[in-house]
C-alpha cells in the first residue's frame, strides 16, 4: 500500500473519446496531478470523492495503469 497527499481536484479524463468525463486527481505539493479513483465507486460518477473535492486529502491505495486506486480517502484539513 502507498499513501498520496494533496488537494483533490476535478480534471478532464479520456478527452476526445466517447468516455470523456470529469474525473478526479490529487494535486501534490510538488504540483504533480495524479488521477485517482476510489475502489468500488462507479468510475464515471465518483460518488465518494465528490464530497471531498477541493479539500486536502490523504489517500491509501496503489498505482494501477497510470491511476491511483484508493482503498481509503480522508480529509487532512
Amino acid at each position: 500500500m502507498a499513501a498520496l497527499e494533496g488537494k483533490l481536484i476535478r480534471v478532464p479524463r479520456n478527452v476526445g473519446s466517447k468516455s470523456e468525463h470529469l474525473g478526479f486527481a490529487i494535486q501534490t505539493a510538488a504540483g504533480q496531478q495524479v488521477v485517482i479513483e476510489k475502489e468500488g465507486d462507479n468510475p464515471f460518477e465518483h460518488e465518494s470523492l465528490r464530497k471531498l473535492e477541493k479539500h486536502r486529502v490523504r489517500a491509501i491505495g496503489e498505482m494501477y495503469r497510470g491511476r491511483f486506486i484508493a482503498d481509503a480517502v480522508d480529509i487532512i484539513d
